[in-house]
This record gives C-alpha cells, structure tokens and sequence, in this order.
C-alpha cells in the first residue's frame, strides 16, 4: 500500500546533520507529542498510507493515483531549486513551475487537512458539515478540492513579497511544513499574516501579502528576474523552532542542535480549526478564490508565450480537468470570474500583479 508523503522525504532530509547520502535516507531527531524522542529517516516519517487516494474506477489512466501526479509534477526537482532559492540564483522559471506549486502544495496536502476544511464549514454556520454535505467528504471528492485549495494558495503566494532569512542556529521543520507570524492573537483577525516555510537547516522562506508589487522585472540579457529579499534574521533560531512547534500537529524533526530543548509538550499549540482560521485571514477585498487561477497566465508571461490579458478568465479549478483525459468534469460555478487584466500588467520589461481594488463596484 503507497505511502503518501504530506512532507517531500527529500525536503525532510534537508534538516539532518548529514551532510551526504540520498536526502530521503539521511538521519532526523524527531520530537513527538505521542512517542519518545527518536532517530529515524527521512523517508520513515511524515506519510500516510493512501492519503491522496482517488476512485480507480474514475482515474483510471493514473490507476487512482491522479492527485499525487500533482507532487511528482515539482518533487524530483525541489532540492536544487531550493539551493538556488537560498544562493540567490534561483530563474524565474523555477520559481512559478517548482517553488509556487510547492508552496501552494504546502497548504493542500497535509493529513489535517479535512479536520481543517470541516471547521471551515462550521465557521459558515454549518453545523455538522460530514452530516449535511457528505458528498463533500467523499475521499475522491476531498482530494480534489486539494487542487483547488492549491490554486488560492499559489495566487497568495504569487501576490506576496518573499524573504529568505538565515538563522544563527539549526531549526526544526514541523509536520504541517509551515508555522505562521502573527500580528496579532488569531482570534483578533490580524491585518496580516507572513506564513514561514522552512527550507534548509538554518533558512527559512517567509511569504508576506501586500496589496501590489512588482512580480518580475527584465533583464539585461532578455530574461525574467523575480525579485526575492535574502537577509539574516533579526530573531534567533530558538525563538523560531518555538513557532514552528506551535504549528506543529505531531511531530517536528530537525538536527540534534535544533530539538534537543524540544518536549512534547511544546507541540500543536494550534489545532486544526485555529490552523484554518489563521490561513483564512487576507487583508485584501480581492477574495483568493477570485484570484485562484493565477498561477498559469502568470507562467505564461515569465515564458513569454502569447498572451490576451483581457480575454484569459480566472478559474479556480484550473488543473483540474487534466487530472485524467477519460473524464468530463463538471463544476457548478457561481462565482463571476474575472479576466487577469483585472489583476496583472505587463509592459514587456516589468510585471505587476495587485490583491486589492479600490473600485468598489468590483
């Protein structure tokens, strides 16, 4: 039976204090709310068995194994362009075709991930959400809204500033694979959220919306430049690992340096619902799921391929209906979708994308 990583092994193995070998078989110290701490591989942690399992009957082209051709898409490469992304050389073409999707991914693939969508229903007022929407709960139907959950947060990561931060010691990496900023306790709606996903042993990418920003700008030689801010942190790599631990839904793994003043105790400060309600937070009147869609014009203006920004529509479920040629989907869209005009320009030598409209008939 397959097990289905909800954190890239090869991602795991970025935090071991080896410093050779196949990242997925490089050593972990991992702290645990359930067992004692232990040393493990990267490959033994952080699955489950048929998490992204969809209908065979339905996928069978990808013998039910449609969503994670999804991972596979960006994985194989995610350990280089993750060096590039922290020496500063990272292309722009690495960044919207392996780093946006892994990002997005982030937020999509996670074991909590239907505890998280429940409690977002009940925050609509649905009182028992597996009751009165069971079809939603179907596993085919849940691992494919993970896809669209990846076209909102590929369009929040495309309209914020990204920061790469280098840490005076070792971190952890948490079980969710992101642990969050906030400006604010998350009960009060902080006006903003920076969301901090660890990459390395001593280096962080840290994701910051803001209402408008210059997305890329040409080069001298004719090629796209993204533009990413490299700094050492202000703060120190034990106050961080305590934020990821909070994040934490299990276990958080790392080197010796980084856990050893880690207990059990210091874990999952966050549940899943507050987990939610925290990624629900966007300070913008554009909502994400109108962006949603974002990240294919986006692609094709960075490979300059022919573009009509007033005539390409958003869509929320853009991947979706290639997922499996055999199949005919059908969406009920009730939401207006707007052209990307709305939201990106481009003037050949620089690229502008905006999360917030001060058009209030929008």
């Amino acid at each position: 039976m397959a097990k289905d990583h909800f954190i890239p092994a090869a991602l795991l193995g970025r935090f071991s204090e080896d410093e050779s070998g196949p990242l997925r078989q490089r050593r972990l110290h991992v702290v645990s709310r359930h067992t004692a701490g232990r040393v493990t591989t990267a490959a033994s942690i952080g699955y489950k068995k048929r998490l992204y399992g969809v209908d065979q009957d339905f996928f069978q082209t990808s013998q039910g194994r449609a969503i994670d051709k999804l991972w596979d898409a960006y994985e194989p490469q995610l350990p280089r362009v993750l060096d590039d992304l922290i020496a500063g050389t990272l292309s722009a073409s690495d960044w919207i075709r392996i780093l946006v999707p892994f990002v997005a991914a982030t937020f999509a693939r996670d074991r909590s991930y239907e505890a998280r969508v429940v409690a977002r229903l009940k925050e609509e007022g649905v009182e028992d959400p597996q009751t009165e929407a069971p079809d939603l709960f179907d596993k085919t139907n849940l691992n494919l809204n993970r896809l669209v959950e990846m076209n909102r947060f590929a369009a929040r990561a495309i309209v914020c500033e990204w920061y790469v931060f280098e840490l005076d010691g070792d971190i952890v990496i948490p079980d969710l694979g992101f642990g969050f900023d906030l400006l604010s306790d998350p009960d009060e709606e902080p006006e903003r959220v920076g969301f901090m996903l660890p990459v390395g042993r001593r280096h962080i990418l840290e994701l910051m919306p803001v209402t408008e920003r210059v997305l890329a700008t040409r080069s001298v030689d004719g090629t796209w430049q993204v533009p990413l801010v490299h700094a050492r942190s202000a703060g120190s790599s034990v106050d961080l690992n305590r934020y990821l631990c909070q994040c934490a839904q299990d276990f958080v793994a790392g080197t010796e340096a980084a856990t050893e003043s880690i207990s059990a105790a210091d874990l999952s400060t966050f549940g899943p619902s507050q987990i939610e309600k925290v990624l629900g937070q966007w300070p913008f009147n554009i909502d994400t799921l109108v962006l949603a869609g974002l990240h294919a014009p986006v692609d094709k203006l960075l490979h300059d391929e022919p573009l009509d920004l007033d005539e390409w529509l958003l869509d929320r479920f853009e991947g979706v209906t290639e997922l499996d040629s055999r199949i005919a989907f059908r969406f009920a869209r009730t939401a207006r979708r707007f052209p990307v005009s709305c939201f990106l320009a481009t003037d050949g030598s620089t690229i502008r994308v905006r999360a917030h409209s001060n058009d209030q008939r929008r």
